[in-house]
């Protein structure tokens, strides 16, 4: 098969990308098991915590999150709908938040739930995180994901 894709201003078409990719999902249309995708870490996203540009809520060091590109949200349908993935081996979840600017459907991060702590202490303190290292977000079942640097 081949496949090709149509730009637009630098948008993908919505229509055409899904089109792509829709036989190679589960039937539930969620990450299957062996999708991943993989994002260089900058510092932004493990400080995440220290940074607060309206000054409206106190912020924590161990605030993290992980960014997610719009090709992949849209590639495994990381849509920001609560669903939750649960972290192996960690006893917390993570879940897609935020809007991709062009598919608001589609989530741009993902941050531990109900905690935004989490993550970050487990970014920063279990895997030894820094700026510029890359991680790997590779979905192990269709609710659990694993997350290590590659």
């Amino acid at each position: 098969m081949v496949i090709s894709t149509v730009i637009l201003s630098n948008t993908l078409l919505y229509d055409e990308y899904m089109l792509m990719f829709s036989e190679f999902k589960g039937a539930d249309n969620i990450p299957i098991i062996g999708d991943y995708f993989t994002v260089e870490l900058q510092p932004v996203h493990l400080n995440w915590g220290t940074v607060s540009t309206t000054g409206s809520r106190h912020r924590h060091p161990d605030e993290a999150y992980i960014p997610v590109s719009v090709a992949d949200a849209l590639r495994l349908n990381l849509l920001n709908n609560g669903t939750l993935f649960n972290v192996s081996g960690q006893g917390f979840s993570v879940k897609v938040t935020g809007t991709q600017s062009n598919y608001p459907q589609y989530g741009k991060n993902l941050s531990s739930s109900h905690n935004l702590r989490l993550l970050g202490a487990y970014l920063k303190r279990s895997l030894n995180a820094q700026p510029g290292d890359t991680i790997r977000v590779e979905w192990i079942s269709n609710m659990d994901v694993e997350i290590s640097i590659i």
